[in-house]
């Protein structure tokens, strides 16, 4: 900048401070530094703002004041001020958050009618780039803190900070800017197709948290962006589509497909399959349920871990028109080393992980905003890479800021603007990662103008997370996982993870037992749901025990359907003979199992085991054949019914077998020994006689 623009600017400045000397000069000082006391009485909402200004365009800002009192208000007056540029993302923290704005660059101003009591008045006032000090906005792009205060007779009321961008109209390398939508909702299924009104019923109704968001991606510009979805949610909203029972409290009232209700869960799979089919967007899939992969695999149940993962992309796969990536995880409360191995073996080779998760610089203490692609070192050596969300836009989407949509929207494109205007001219491609938490829930209106804004910052391109991992440079140092020990003290209890692990076991043997697997693909989904993160919520955690106590009950009403009759004892008469085995069946289902024979007397030859499938409510006689490996004596024989891995005994009992056969070599044994028996005695008695001495 010349010198001459220097003085330029800097009669600008003094002009515009001597023109706001009278309204500024009745605010105490501290409170132009933005620490000041705010008399109250009016509220300030910002309800649309141009905050982003190119060469030649207008600066627009709506504002509206409400008075909250119980006086009518006059006197008041909307004064903006505009403050000279940061250069940092730490600079703009101070200006917006505590206030500390810097020097005046220029100011506007408007007087607002008297405003009735409980009334409220909107005030728009539109200044050109030149009024605002921007007459060559070439040589001041850039980001601009600015205050918006209602003031009543020069007194501050309140006040909302926000910005100003100025920007060419092209830049010659803009960051690469990857959005996140996750849809993601807490296992909703209470029992057979009943649903609670509060819980997914309300979020894919018409003014849903989850409905808000399909909704306006579906009208909101088609860019890239990234779409992360839930299994579960995916076929609890078909449920609701086709109808379901509405549970409210102690009442249940069935809710047929054309209700209300029902066609709002259509609408909701509607929009989001028309947003995940559109060519820009990328589609990825949450483990499903998003489950508590480190708790599972800490659990020995990693393979349960792999199944979450792969069923997360078939439920994505089979539900919507938009195929998921393969390879890309989003977990829902970051890996340790074994999860992380264990993510690699189910074909994972990128994780989204927060800043928190790893062991790397925080971007608050870095000079530079760093990049959002790193590369983790692992223990086994796959190559795995780490997209990390920037903190403060995570922040700012997690908790948006006072002052109004408008204000909340500016202030997530000023943190971008500043990134950007750390290194305009960078000869490599930089991004950001913008990824809401998993549950994020926007205010009205959020999503498609944040979509709107970020198609049309010239600073910015937006990419898809495969966009971003594959076009900028990664992080030079590899990082390591960090997990905290907050979340390891939060993860599901390993009391509760064995009850998962025993429900696991009872659904891989029902799924034997039952001719046909309707039954345990009902409860194979209740089991993987009760593996969510979400139950790590203490408050929702007895839902996720209700759901395993459900499946251990419906396993044992099964297994107890099934039982041995007494029967009398058998008594072969040949050297191999048939032992009848009555076995019932109580339930209404057919049920296979294998019938098992054994005992240490008895030899079975290959029919010591045998698969039945037994009628429903019925009995059913098998007919084994035997050979008493000892002849002639009487013994049991355990039979025992299980499911087909011999995994679990459904039912025990005893059958007393006695053979009336002798074999020819124990007959001629016994025949021998009482012959020599007889002639032993025979000699002795002869013996005895000739021996007795005469009688005289």
């Amino acid at each position: 900048m010349t010198w001459q623009a220097v003085a330029a600017r800097r009669v600008a400045a003094g002009l515009a401070a001597l023109a706001l000397a009278p309204a500024l000069s009745a605010v105490p000082a501290h409170a132009q530094a933005g620490e000041g006391d705010l008399v109250g009485g009016a509220r300030l909402e910002i309800e649309a703002l141009t905050g982003t200004l190119l060469p030649e365009a207008e600066f627009r800002i709506q504002v509206r004041v409400v008075n909250t009192g119980a006086q009518a208000l006059e006197g008041l007056r909307v004064l903006g001020t505009v403050h000279n540029r940061i250069a940092s993302r730490y600079e703009l923290q101070q200006a917006l958050d505590d206030g500390v704005v810097g020097d005046l660059w220029a100011s506007y101003q408007t007087d607002v009618d008297p405003i009735p009591p409980r009334g409220s008045r909107v005030v728009a006032i539109t200044r050109t780039s030149e009024e605002l000090g921007f007459a060559r906005p070439d040589e001041k792009f850039g980001v601009y803190p600015m205050r918006v205060q209602v003031q009543q007779f020069g007194a501050a009321m309140d006040e909302a900070r926000t910005s100003l961008v100025v920007t060419p109209r092209t830049v010659a390398q803009p960051l690469l800017a990857a959005l996140v939508a996750p849809i993601d909702h807490a296992p909703a299924l209470l029992d057979a197709n009943a649903y609670e009104a509060d819980g997914l019923v309300a979020a894919v109704g018409a003014e849903g948290r989850l409905s808000r968001i399909v909704t306006a991606l579906a009208q909101a510009p088609a860019i890239p962006i990234t779409v992360a979805t839930n299994g579960l949610v995916l076929e609890e909203a078909a449920d609701l589509a086709d109808g379901f029972t509405l549970v409210s409290g102690a009442d249940r009232v069935d809710v047929s497909p054309t209700d209300r209700q029902a066609a709002a869960g259509q609408a909701f799979a509607d929009h989001l399959d028309t947003v995940v089919a559109r060519r820009p967007t990328q589609h990825i899939a949450f483990a499903y349920a998003s489950a508590d992969l480190v708790a599972l695999v800490r659990g020995d149940m990693a393979l349960e871990a792999n199944r979450h993962i792969e069923e997360g992309l078939r439920a994505a796969r089979r539900l919507t028109r938009g195929a998921p990536t393969q390879g890309i995880l989003w977990p829902p409360a970051g890996l340790d080393p074994e999860t992380l191995g264990m993510a690699a073996t189910a074909g994972i080779d990128t994780v989204l992980l927060s800043e928190r998760y790893l062991n790397i610089p925080r971007v608050r203490d870095l000079p530079l905003s760093p990049s959002p692609v790193r590369r983790l070192r692992t223990e086994a050596g796959e190559p795995i890479t780490a997209l990390v969300p920037d903190p403060w836009l995570e922040e700012l989407m997690a908790e948006p800021p006072a002052g109004g949509l408008a204000a909340m929207i500016q202030r997530i494109l000023a943190e971008t603007a500043v990134v950007y205007f750390e290194r305009p001219n960078a000869a490599q491609s930089r991004g950001l990662l913008l990824a809401p938490p998993q549950q994020w829930d926007p205010p009205p209106g959020m999503v498609e103008e944040l979509v709107q804004r970020i198609s049309s910052a010239p600073w910015l391109r937006p990419a898809t997370l495969s966009t971003l991992a594959d076009g900028v440079p990664p992080q030079q140092s590899p990082a390591d996982l960090r997990y905290p020990q907050v979340e390891r003290s939060a993860e599901l209890e390993p009391a509760y993870v064995a009850e998962l692990s025993q429900a696991r076991r009872h659904i891989g043997s029902m799924a034997t037992v039952l001719p046909t697997n309707d039954i345990p693909a009902r409860l194979d989904r209740i089991v993987r749901a009760a593996a969510s993160s979400h139950f790590r919520d203490p408050t929702r955690r007895p839902v996720g025990a209700r759901l395993l106590r459900g499946i251990s009950a419906s396993a044992t009403r099964l297994y107890s359907a099934v039982s041995v009759d007494d029967q009398s004892p058998v008594t072969l008469t040949a050297a191999e003979g048939p032992v009848p085995i009555t076995i019932r069946n109580t339930s209404d289902t057919p049920l296979r199992v294998l019938v098992r024979l054994n005992s240490p007397r008895y030899d079975f030859g290959e029919d010591g085991s045998r698969e039945v499938i037994l009628p429903a409510g019925q009995q059913e006689t098998l007919t084994f054949r035997v050979r008493p490996l000892t002849p002639g004596g009487t013994y049991p024989i355990r039979v025992t019914v299980e499911d087909l891995h011999g995994a679990l005994a459904l039912a025990n009992g005893t059958v007393v077998v006695r053979s009336a056969v002798y074999s020819a070599a124990a007959l001629a044994v016994t025949v021998g020994a009482g012959v020599f028996l007889l002639a032993w005695w025979i000699y002795h008695a002869v013996r005895r006689r000739q021996l007795r001495p005469a009688t005289s």
